[in-house]
């Protein structure tokens, strides 16, 4: 299963445009991430579902792009590298690194994110990981909230594109997973209506 993580990991990546990229091409960029994801859970080597799950997957849900939802950010990195203890679904606690805050808009309200990296990708220095939390949790997106990885930028700005949110391993009732779960600053109190919805078990759907 830690090549599943990886691998959705990896196909995540793809959610960073630069800043002069046109929704049409970020459209059709988030769409074949999509379906690379959806691939990656039909491979029994990769895929974070068991039994029915898997064997009646069909691909995952998600909302329609939205273009409101790509956001230019500033990236204030912390001056000095805090370790920050994040708690995880399983009732222990995982040592990241906070990188730095996220501030940006949507709609005209202000809103920030703090961004981290675990201890492997803080040697690498090449993405962040952003939990977050929004209002639609526990109804239309998986209740623990959703996960972020940015391309940590050149400069202070970087594109935020909600439309590469995704659940965390553990939203798929694959016991095996222990997952980091957001913090209280990353809770956003609007509805984050883009990327992945949560997931439907095949057994809810009988």
């Amino acid at each position: 299963m830690k090549t599943a993580a990886l691998t959705i990991f990896l196909l995540l990546m793809a959610g960073v445009f630069p800043a002069k990229a046109q929704p049409e091409n970020a459209a059709s960029e988030v769409e074949r991430s999509r379906r690379m994801r959806d691939e990656s859970f039909r491979r029994a080597n990769e895929t974070p579902l068991t039994g029915a799950d898997f064997s009646k997957f069909k691909g995952l849900e998600y909302f329609a792009v939205n273009a409101g939802f790509i956001v230019k950010a500033r990236l204030e990195k912390t001056a000095d590298t805090q370790i920050f203890m994040l708690p995880t679904s399983t009732g222990t606690a995982r040592k990241y690194f906070k990188y730095g805050v996220l501030t940006f808009e949507i709609d005209g309200r202000s809103f920030s994110l703090n961004a981290y990296q675990s201890e492997a990708a803080a040697k690498k220095g090449t993405y962040l990981f952003v939990p977050f939390r929004d209002l639609t949790n526990g109804a239309e997106t998986y209740g623990a909230g959703r996960y972020l990885d940015i391309r940590i930028p050149a400069g202070a700005e970087v594109t935020v594109d909600f439309n590469f949110a995704f659940n965390p391993s553990c939203a798929y009732g694959n016991e095996q997973f222990s997952c980091a779960l957001p913090p209280k600053e990353n809770f956003l109190q609007i509805e984050i209506k883009a990327g992945e919805k949560a997931f439907q078990s095949a057994a809810g759907k009988q």
